[in-house]
């Protein structure tokens, strides 16, 4: 009785999930919009697009949206591969916003799932 909701019940994790899904998508928006700025090299657009794709992998995986959980990661190491190299080329951004967009879909998708029911 000390007031925690339980949270393998089904109404904490579907409120978890939907206040994990909006936070998720506002970020997402943003990722989008920066990058230009990813292009451009800035550094703090870089570490924004490392950490949030952190934190959604790992809240996707803790929420067991095992799909989401996935891409989040590969767009994070992405970001995380950055760091090591000199120079970021063509394809190297190319495939940054690839990753990006993959995010955005599985997003859609789990917010077309939840409209369904």
């Amino acid at each position: 009785m000390n007031g925690v909701p339980d949270i393998d019940s089904t109404d904490a994790r579907l409120e978890l999930m939907e206040l994990f899904l909006r936070r998720t998508r506002a970020e997402v928006e943003q990722m989008r919009r920066s990058v230009p700025k990813l292009i451009e090299g800035d550094d703090h657009a870089w570490r924004d697009l490392h950490s949030n794709s952190e934190r959604i992998s790992s809240m996707a995986a803790g929420l067991k949206l095992d799909v989401l959980s996935a891409h989040a990661r590969e767009l994070c190491d992405l970001a995380e591969g950055r760091q090591r190299r000199e120079h970021t080329d063509t394809m190297f951004l190319l495939d940054i916003t690839r990753a990006i967009e993959v995010v955005a879909i599985d997003l859609s998708q789990l917010f077309g799932s939840r409209s369904r029911r």
